[in-house]
């Protein structure tokens, strides 16, 4: 008789009205959590208070210090808040951890009373740590912000050359300073020098071009350095400008800028002619007047 559905508890129809409240459950289960969690992260910092940044490499520690207060806490409470979740990690009493986040398990220890220790850094543990200090001499908790973020270490870098000209006399060439893999880069800077008479800023960027004459060559000691950074790490690589002018720096091999006595000659016969050429052709004009 038709397909209509039963209740599998009592056999009986779902009525729409218990139907429809099944749903407004539903929607209450996700929606309050997100709710709680918006609230939260609105209110989460108070205003005029600092945050003071923080930048670590992974697998470091990170120490959060209370700093200068009037009386030792009593407890501290340690909360953490990143770009998708909010949460509470746990509490410090008595020089004892006491957690509730899995996330940290087995990582964070009470040094102190006011200083909180997190080991064994990665980058998911990047973002607003909030420490909550109970203090006995006061009503209201003090309250300090932290952001960190955690980076992978630069990994080492290498220079790769380009020679466009090598010669006794010229040497144009390009530098790259190359970083393998997809690491985190922020900046590069090039220096330029050799240790004894120190280095100076050539230029800023992954790479250089570099166009040099035997006569303001220089010492041959010189050197071009690449330091790689971002805001927890840098690695640096060099490379000598005699590896890279090789024809410039043989000793064997001399430049001669001068033109030869065989240019000059044939340069000065061109020019006799221009001239001769352009007294025949007056001489011609002044006839046909």
């Amino acid at each position: 008789m038709g397909n209509a559905t039963t209740d599998k508890r009592d056999g009986r129809s779902p009525s729409p009205g218990r139907d429809l409240m099944t749903r407004r459950c539903m929607y209450l289960r996700i929606a309050v959590p997100l709710l709680f969690l918006f609230l939260v992260s609105e209110t989460l910092i108070t205003p005029g208070l600092p945050i003071r940044p923080i930048s670590k490499l992974v697998n470091d520690s990170v120490t959060f210090t209370m700093g200068p207060a009037e009386c030792a806490p009593e407890d501290t409470t340690i909360r953490w808040k990143s770009h998708e979740k909010y949460q509470e990690i746990g509490f410090c009493r008595k020089r004892l951890f006491n957690g509730i986040s899995p996330q940290f398990h087995n990582r964070v220890d009470c040094n102190g009373d006011t200083r909180v220790t997190i080991r064994n850094l990665s980058r998911a543990d990047s973002g607003l740590y909030i420490l909550s200090y109970t203090l006995q001499c006061k009503v209201k908790k003090d309250v300090k912000y932290h952001d960190l973020t955690v980076y992978e270490p630069v990994p080492a870098t290498h220079i790769e050359k380009n020679v466009v000209r090598n010669s006794a006399c010229w040497c144009n060439f390009t530098l790259r300073c190359c970083v393998p893999g997809k690491a985190s880069v922020e900046r590069y800077l090039w220096l330029k020098g050799r240790n004894e008479t120190g280095y100076h800023l050539y230029r800023h960027g992954p790479s250089i071009q570099v166009s040099l004459q035997s006569q303001s060559f220089g010492s041959l000691d010189e050197e071009y350095i690449c330091t790689v950074y971002n805001p927890g790490d840098q690695k640096n690589t060099s490379i000598n400008i005699k590896d890279i002018c090789t024809l410039m720096a043989d000793s064997s091999i001399h430049c001669n800028l001068k033109r030869p006595k065989s240019a000059k000659l044939q340069g000065t016969i061109c020019i006799i002619f221009s001239y001769v050429v352009l007294a025949l052709t007056l001489i011609l004009v002044l006839k046909c007047l």
